[in-house]
C-alpha cells in the first residue's frame, strides 16, 4: 500500500511538498467552494426552521384549543418523525 507521512495525503517521496494549512486558510478555501456553500445554506435553513418551529409551537397551536402538553407532544413527534425521515 501507499504510506502517507504528511497530513495532506501525499505519499513520501513523490516530490510534492505539502505545507500544513491552518484553520483560517482552510476556512477561506471552504468559503470559496460552491458545494460547501450549498450544503451550509441548506443546513442553516433547515436548522433555523426547526428552531423557529420548536420555539413557537405553543403559540401556533394554542389558538386552536391545544394545551401546552399537546404542543410538547407535537414537538416531540416533530423530532421523532424527523429522525425517521432522515
Amino acid at each position: 500500500g501507499v504510506s502517507s507521512d504528511s497530513p495532506g495525503g501525499a505519499a513520501a517521496g513523490d516530490g510534492v511538498a505539502q505545507r500544513p494549512q491552518g484553520v483560517w486558510e482552510e476556512s477561506l478555501v471552504a468559503l470559496r467552494d460552491r458545494d460547501f456553500l450549498a450544503v451550509q445554506a441548506a443546513f442553516s435553513f433547515s436548522l433555523g426552521t426547526f428552531n423557529a418551529l420548536g420555539t413557537m409551537i405553543q403559540q401556533l397551536v394554542g389558538p386552536f384549543g391545544f394545551s401546552e402538553d399537546d404542543a410538547s407532544m407535537l414537538a416531540a413527534m416533530d423530532v421523532g418523525f424527523g429522525l425517521l425521515g432522515a
